[in-house]
C-alpha cells in the first residue's frame, strides 16, 4: 500500500508537481491528523528517491509495467513492476526496484532479478488491465540496447545494481536463473499460508486455513472487512494504536527491540538451531560453554553470560525427552476467526506430536522476579494456543492436546502445562483475547496514544503524533 502512494507520488512530481501538492492525495486516504499517516514516510522516501537518482537522467516512462507475452491456448505473460525509464534516444532502460528500508541485494532471489532483467529487455510499456485476468494492454516501442536493473533503499537512498548488461546477456541470464524459477511457479501446487492470505481469493475455502468461530473470543458482523492480526500486533495495538498500523504499514523500524528481547532472539537462535537437527534429548553438552556463541550480536556481556545460563537449563526441560515425532520448529500458521472475521497468524516456538496429540510449546527467557498475574495473561499467546487446542485446528489426537510454557532463567527453568480442554483454561483464554481484540476490531482510525513509550517506538519517526523526548 505504502510503495504504491509513493509511486503514485513520485509520478506527480517528476511530471511537474511541487512536493506539496503531489502530497496531497493522502489527505483523501487519510482525513485524521493525529492517527497512523504514512505521510511523513512518504515525504522521506520520495526526497531519498529523488537525491539517490539525481545523477542518472533518464526520462520516465508514461506506463509504469513492461511485460513480455506468450500467446497460445492460454495467455503467460512476464511482468515487473517498478519505475521504469529510458533514455531519449531509446537505447537504454532502467528498471528502479523500491525497498522500504535499506537497499540489500541480498534480499533478492538470482530469479528474481534474471526476470526483471529479461522483461527491461524484450518487454512493451503496459497498462495496467481493468481486471486481473484480461492481458496487459501493451504499447509497442524500441527496444533497448542496454539494461539495468537498479534497487534503491527508501531510508537511506542507498542503491545497488542489480543487473547492467545487454539484452543477449539479459538472456542468458534468465536462461541460466529465471526460467526455472518461473516453470515452478507456474506448476507450483504447494500450499503455503502466511501473513499474505489476506489478499488470496480463497483464503476463506483454503484447505491450509482452518477455521473455527470464537478464537479471539469477540463477534463482529457478517460483513465487516476481514483483517488480518498476530498476538504481536494486538500487543502492539495495546501500547498505541498508531504504533500498530505504522508497523502493519511496514514502515522501517529503529532500534526495535531491547536488551531483553535482543538476549530472547538469540537464546531462541541456538535452540531453534539445535532441535532442527537433533536426533536425542538435548544435554549439556549440546549447550555453549563460552562467550562465542554471541558473536556478532548486539549483547552485553552480562546478557551473554545470562544466556549461557538460560541455555545451560534448556536440557533439563527439551521436549525431545518425550520421543517427538513430528517435530516444527516456529511453523507459519493461519487461522480463520470466522467470529471476528479475521486471519490470525501464529507462529509457536515448537510443536510436536506426543503419542498422536499435538503439543504447542512457547519459550520464554527471563531475568525479572516471575510475574504474578495468571499466566495466560501475562503470555496472550498461550491464551490464543488455548482457543486453537480447543477447536481441534491442528488436527490429531484433541482430547490430549496440550500447551507447554518453558521458562529460561539465570537459575534454573521452568515448564508449566495448560489444558486446552479445562473449561476455566478456556472460559480465561477467551477473556484475555476478548480485551485484547475488541479494541483492535472496532478502531478504523488508529489514533496515536503520545506518552513516554514514544521514547522507545520503532516507528517514532514517522508518526505524526510522536511526544517530543524530554
Amino acid at each position: 500500500m505504502v510503495l504504491k502512494y509513493i509511486m503514485d507520488v513520485l509520478d506527480r512530481i517528476e511530471f511537474g508537481q511541487p512536493l506539496e501538492q503531489a502530497l496531497s492525495m493522502l489527505n483523501k486516504g487519510f482525513s485524521s491528523t493525529t492517527g497512523a499517516n504514512p505521510r511523513s514516510y512518504v515525504a522521506h522516501a520520495v526526497d531519498s528517491y529523488l537525491t539517490a537518482t539525481a545523477d542518472r537522467s533518464l526520462m520516465l516512462l508514461e506506463r509504469r509495467w513492461l511485460a513480455t507475452q506468450h500467446k497460445s491456448d492460454i495467455v503467460r505473460e512476464l511482468c515487473s513492476w517498478g519505475r521504469c525509464y529510458q533514455s531519449t534516444d531509446g537505447s537504454h532502460r532502467e528498471l528502479r526496484l523500491l525497498r522500504l528500508g535499506h537497499a540489500d541485494k541480498t534480499r533478492r532471489t538470482h530469479g528474481e532479478v534474471a526476470v526483471a532483467a529479461v522483461v527491461t529487455a524484450f518487454g512493451h510499456p503496459a497498462s495496467n488491465p481493468e481486471r486481473w485476468s484480461n492481458a496487459f494492454e501493451r504499447s509497442e516501442g524500441q527496444l533497448p540496447e542496454r539494461v539495468t536493473v537498479l534497487e534503491i533503499g527508501l531510508l537511506d537512498g542507498s542503491r545497488n545494481i542489480l543487473f547492467d548488461g545487454t539484452p543477449d546477456q539479459a538472456q542468458d541470464k534468465y536462461t541460466t536463473d529465471g526460467r526455472d524459477a518461473v516453470t515452478a511457479l507456474l506448476n507450483g501446487s504447494g500450499i503455503r499460508p502466511g501473513r499474505d492470505c489476506l489478499k488470496c481469493q480463497i483464503k476463506v475455502a483454503c484447505p491450509a486455513v482452518p477455521r473455527a468461530a470464537n478464537l479471539l473470543g469477540i463477534q463482529t458482523p457478517p460483513r465487516a472487512p476481514m483483517r488480518k492480526v498476530s498476538i504481536s500486533d494486538l500487543r502492539y495495538y495495546e501500547r498505541c494504536p498508531a504504533r500498530y498500523r505504522l508497523q502493519a504499514m511496514l514502515l522501517p523500524r529503529l532500534n526495535e527491540y531491547d536488551r531483553y528481547a535482543r538476549l530472547g532472539k538469540a537464546v531462541h537462535k541456538v535452540l531453534e538451531q539445535q532441535h532442527a537437527t537433533a536426533a536425542e534429548p538435548c544435554s549439556l553438552a549440546d549447550m555453549p560453554t563460552d562467550d562465542g556463541w554471541a558473536a556478532g550480536l548486539d549483547l552485553d556481556e552480562a546478557d551473554v553470560h545470562a544466556g549461557l545460563a538460560m541455555l545451560a537449563n534448556h536440557p533439563m526441560v527439551c521436549p525431545l525427552h518425550v520421543g517427538v515425532a513430528p517435530m516444527r520448529i516456529e511453523p507459519n500458521y493461519v487461522f480463520y476467526d470466522t467470529s471476528a472475521q479475521a486471519m490470525i497468524i501464529a507462529k509457536p516456538d515448537l510443536v510436536y506430536q506426543d503419542a498422536g496429540a499435538w503439543v504447542w510449546r512457547e519459550i520464554k527467557t527471563s531475568q525479572r522476579v516471575a510475574d504474578t498475574r495468571p499466566v495466560l495473561e501475562v503470555y496472550p499467546q498461550l491464551a490464543l494456543a488455548t482457543t486453537v487446542l480447543a477447536a481441534g485446528l491442528l488436527g490429531g489426537d484433541t482430547h490430549n492436546a496440550r500447551i507447554e510454557l518453558e521458562v529460561l532463567r539465570p537459575d534454573r527453568s521452568d515448564l508449566v502445562q495448560i489444558d486446552p480442554h479445562e473449561p476455566e483454561n478456556l472460559a480465561q483464554a477467551r477473556e484475555v483475547l476478548r480485551k485484547f481484540a475488541q479494541p483492535w476490531r472496532d478502531d478504523t482510525v488508529f489514533q496515536a496514544r503520545s506518552g513516554k513509550s514514544c521514547r522507545t517506538c520503532p516507528v517514532r519517526r514517522w508518526c505524526p503524533s510522536a511526544a517530543d523526548p524530554e
